[in-house]
């Protein structure tokens, strides 16, 4: 799965099924990995991380994309 994040020609599909699998034995089918990844942006700014650092950990390339 990670080595997809790293080498363009590898899908990232292989992770998103892992990801159902086991969102659906842990009971929680219902929450998306995007689901997790706002929450984690959300925790960090109220716990005053700046945002370039918060844009950095999510991967954009811009601060005005983590704002939205």
């Amino acid at each position: 799965m990670f080595s997809s994040l790293t080498d363009s020609s590898q899908s990232h599909s292989g992770g998103l099924s892992l990801w159902r699998k086991v969102s659906q034995q842990a009971g929680i089918a219902v929450v998306r990995l995007h689901d997790l990844w706002y929450a984690c942006a959300s925790h960090a700014v109220i716990r005053s991380v700046p945002l370039p650092v918060v844009s950095r950990l999510l991967g954009h390339a811009q601060s005005r994309i983590t704002l939205r």
